[in-house]
């Protein structure tokens, strides 16, 4: 699992301003791989091993999202 150097850093709002734009970045993943976003409020009080843990512990997508609040 990767961790983010600039974890808190805002880089991109909207709500002031005129217009949006939109960041989109392709990432390979393999069959079996899977991105997990979560808030700040989970980041914030889980670690991303704990994370990892829960997620990869679930077949169920809502069974992991579930887990991670209840750990949050």
């Amino acid at each position: 699992m990767q961790h983010c150097d600039e974890q808190g850093l805002i880089t991109s709002f909207f709500g002031a301003g005129t217009g949006l734009q939109v960041d989109i970045h392709k990432l390979p993943l393999a069959q079996c791989e899977f991105l997990v976003l979560v808030s700040d409020g989970v980041t914030d009080r889980c670690s991303p091993e704990d994370i990892a843990d829960i997620v990869s512990g679930q077949q169920e997508t809502g069974q992991a999202a579930m887990g991670l609040v209840r750990l949050a």
